[in-house]
């Protein structure tokens, strides 16, 4: 069945929830601690999305959330200005989440929605843009160096009572990721 990528809305929230969760609970068993883990609920996720997308609908904001569907929400990306606020000016966009169900992933989902989302950041004039990933995440490390995405740095992250470490990777041309995306 061919993708569509569209601009997510209200209605979709529940759907991004249930593709978040699913790609958690999957992917990150054993990088997390397992209270966060547990915590991350189809629940507690749509309120979050229900939120963050209420958001999105404001004229002012500059976020945006696409999802790949093919009969079903199979994933999902948002991009908006940077959050990290020591990487500005230099890198004033940010590809601030994308998660794939993990029954859709490795069909191309993921590069479908970062070509998207890269034109969309060059689009709203904030490119360069940066992303974070867990470092214990390899597949996903391996999948954003495989499409150009420079090593910035590596930060740790406090949880509760523990911590898990992410990385920043950075693209100062969103084209050429864009365009890295459409290669077989």
């Amino acid at each position: 069945m061919p993708i569509t990528i569209r601009p997510a809305c209200f209605k979709d929230a529940r759907a991004l929830a249930r593709v978040q969760v699913a790609a958690w609970h999957a992917t990150y068993r054993g990088m997390v601690p397992d209270a966060m883990l547990a915590a991350t609920t189809l629940e507690r996720k749509q309120e979050i999305w229900s939120h963050l997308l209420t958001e999105e609908e404001a004229p002012s904001s500059r976020c945006r959330t696409l999802l790949c569907t093919a009969g079903e929400v199979e994933g999902f990306i948002r991009i908006g200005p940077q959050r990290t606020a020591r990487f500005l000016p230099q890198w004033p966009g940010e590809i601030q989440i994308l998660y794939i169900h993990p029954a859709a992933q490795g069909q191309g989902r993921g590069r479908a929605l970062l070509a998207a989302g890269a034109h969309l950041l060059n689009a709203a004039e904030i490119a360069p843009a940066t992303l974070w990933v867990m470092s214990a995440n390899t597949r996903a490390r391996r999948f954003y160096e495989r499409l150009g995405g420079a090593y910035l740095e590596e930060q740790t992250v406090p949880v509760q009572h523990e911590s898990f470490d992410e990385v920043a990777y950075g693209w100062h041309d969103l084209s050429s990721l864009a365009a890295a995306c459409a290669e077989d």
